[in-house]
């Protein structure tokens, strides 16, 4: 969070992915997560989320007041490593029902950009 403290607890994302086989290695995951509190938004939070595999900070990402925001990580396998802020963020008074989301075409991440709008 803002203060550096972590203020959700980690969610396994083992057997969490569906559509595994949509193209070769790669697979889409869909996260519900509670209304209130486990994403924060708006121009007034950022938040940052650490994507960790076998206590390996894998990707530590972020969003916040600007498309500067950044946070360093306070523990855990992303300690001391800084965010890299995906450049978009959810007005706060988005409807549910709608995400950030990365689209493109490739095989690398480097291929896929976010949205610049929340999208269904």
């Amino acid at each position: 969070g803002r203060d550096g403290k972590q203020f959700h607890d980690a969610i396994s994302l083992s057997g969490r992915f569906f559509r595994e086989d949509v193209y070769k290695d790669f697979g889409f995951i869909k996260l519900d997560l509670p209304s209130h509190g486990a994403i924060r938004k708006g121009k007034y939070h950022g938040d940052a989320i650490a994507f960790v595999k076998d206590s390996e900070c894998v990707q530590f990402i972020s969003y916040g007041d600007t498309n500067e925001e950044t946070f360093v990580g306070q523990s855990g396998p992303c300690f001391g490593i800084r965010s890299t802020n995906i450049g978009v963020s959810e007005p706060f008074d988005m409807s549910a029902g709608y995400s950030l989301q990365l689209h493109g075409t490739g095989r690398y991440r480097a291929n896929f950009t976010w949205w610049a709008t929340p999208v269904p």
